[in-house]
């Protein structure tokens, strides 16, 4: 049995996903350089290491799942579940705005997709119009 990724309704940008397996792989590289140079340097290498498989397991992972019931967000640290009937609004997204059980609203911000200047791997306008697209139509479709 082979372990696949999984498929996210709406997944990170294709540029971010490669940034992300790049900087995994030269983690990986940078730590195998440190063993060698100085053996006595492992612990150095092995947090690395460590980033490397948070870069590769949440980075790569990262996305908006979309089922009857819920919206579940994987971003990067966290992961969010919100009732579907608790979503306000889309419309600000990479924000989504929400409503506690109490009525307390609440905004999540899906940092997968938040536009960083620096990089040129972030997600372009297209890739959050296209997010935003699937999410009002998953928020405005009829409720089972």
């Amino acid at each position: 049995m082979t372990a696949r990724w999984p498929r996210r309704d709406v997944p990170i940008p294709a540029a971010t996903r490669l940034l992300h397996a790049s900087s995994a792989a030269l983690l990986v590289v940078l730590a195998v350089v440190i063993v060698v140079q100085d053996s006595g340097a492992w612990p150095y290498a092995a947090a690395l290491a460590v980033v490397a498989v948070l870069v590769v397991t949440r980075g790569l992972t990262a996305g908006l799942d979309l089922t009857d019931e819920e919206l579940v967000v994987h971003d990067y640290l966290v992961t969010w579940r919100v009732r579907r009937d608790q979503v306000i609004s889309v419309e600000r997204f990479p924000a989504i705005d929400w409503r506690t059980n109490g009525g307390t609203p609440r905004e999540t911000v899906v940092l997968a997709f938040v536009r960083q200047a620096a990089s040129v791997a972030a997600a372009t306008d297209d890739d959050r119009g296209s997010a935003r697209q699937t999410l009002r139509a998953w928020s405005e479709a009829p409720r089972p």
